[in-house]
């Protein structure tokens, strides 16, 4: 099995080096739970537990758990996670003695939890099976990530260490020198140091996170700001300077899209089984992530955002206003539709889908589709995140 996943998942080549394959690593367990609790609710697709909710889950129920992830699936070709559906297995496969297991009642409660997990699992399998057969969601089983099963300074990396370079953090003034405060007599001398600690995420961790992303071909999404911030400034001797292999859990987060409604699974998937749509969604998401970071202040709310990304993708659409989107000429179609198109500018009716489907649905049942292949992917693209926001 590791033999397999590694050639089907992690081989790199000309393909995968233009992708982003997002990778969350499993030593950050702890932070990835706090950081799923204070934006969304558990699940066992990220966090600590694999284990799922105790309800029959339904496909809705199944897309609120992907919540924390469908930003990442807007902007990556694949998000690798721990597989924690295997996990369940291979804990009681690998802990259980098979002639005695019955008669202790300790190793008796943990294959019956591991058993009721692995049945819990199935619906969500199910739910997500397009995502997952197509390779966007991939479950990575745990020890495949080279610094197994040690994670922080594994000796299993000790060459990998060696090699490794941190480069001057040039946004921040170099630390200043202890100073002694000597104060009244009467009390003991206080040391100031430089300033608390930035880094939630232990620095073995986000060490060996960077290691494991670089050498499996990954890239890696940090906890929190700090971590990521840390692990953009790591590179190998020998480089240029650090390279661009991570990303952060929060600058995503702070992406408006499917904030109102939370993107729903069949919108989501609609939008990444049409690869041209995808690329188009996927390079849109990321500039306006880069427009985001750049103009919005620090303490801005969601309504901000909320309102900068419209503005942004108006100012795309007018960007493409010369571009052609509907060839009329090109095959015979109802004079009502030619009319009605004149009546209406091209713009309004592919950026706004409620004139598009109305005007189809009264008026002639192939007019949504003529309007869709006669639309730019870029045009489509933008209006698929319009609708998000």
């Amino acid at each position: 099995m590791e033999k397999d996943f590694a050639s089907c998942f992690l081989d790199t080549s000309k393909e995968t080096d233009k992708q982003v394959r997002l990778y969350f690593e499993p030593q950050f367990a702890n932070d990835w739970d706090r950081a799923v609790k204070q934006f969304y609710h558990p699940t066992p697709l990220l966090g600590l537990s694999p284990l799922p909710p105790e309800t029959t889950l339904n496909q809705q129920q199944v897309s609120s758990l992907l919540d924390p992830l469908k930003k990442h699936l807007l902007l990556a070709h694949s998000v690798f996670i721990r597989d924690n559906f295997y996990y369940c297995f291979d804990f009681m496969a690998d802990s259980v003695d098979q002639s005695k297991w019955r008669s202790d009642p300790n190793t008796r409660s943990l294959v019956e939890r591991s058993i009721l997990s692995i049945k819990r699992w199935l619906p969500i399998l199910i739910e997500l099976r397009d995502f997952i057969e197509s390779g966007i969601l991939v479950f990575m089983p745990y020890y495949i990530t080279p610094s197994f099963p040690y994670g922080g300074p594994s000796p299993k990396l000790r060459k990998e260490y060696e090699r490794l370079r941190l480069r001057p953090d040039t946004n921040q003034p170099p630390p200043k020198s202890a100073h002694v405060d000597l104060g009244p007599w009467t009390d003991p001398p206080k040391i100031n140091p430089a300033g608390p600690p930035t880094v939630r995420a232990s620095s073995d961790d986000v060490t060996a996170a960077w290691l494991n992303g670089r050498l499996l071909g990954l890239d890696v999404v940090f906890p929190d700001r700090a971590s990521f911030e840390l692990g953009s400034r790591l590179y190998f001797d020998g480089e240029a300077g650090p390279s661009d292999v991570t990303t952060d859990l929060i600058s995503i987060e702070g992406l408006p899209f499917g904030d109102k409604t939370r993107l729903a699974l069949k919108e989501l998937w609609k939008i990444r089984k049409n690869e041209e749509i995808f690329d188009e969604v996927r390079t849109t998401v990321a500039d306006c992530k880069l427009h985001l970071e750049s103009n919005l202040g620090v303490g801005s709310t969601k309504v901000a955002a909320n309102e900068m990304c419209h503005t942004y993708l108006n100012d795309r659409l007018k960007d493409m206003r010369g571009e052609p989107t509907l060839r009329f000429l090109e095959e015979p179609v109802p004079s009502v539709l030619t009319s009605l198109v004149v009546g209406i500018s091209v713009e309004a009716v592919t950026a706004n889908p409620v004139i598009g489907v109305f005007a189809g649905t009264v008026l002639n049942p192939g007019f949504v589709r003529v309007i869709q292949n006669r639309t730019s992917g870029k045009r489509r693209a933008i209006g698929q995140l319009q609708a998000l926001l």
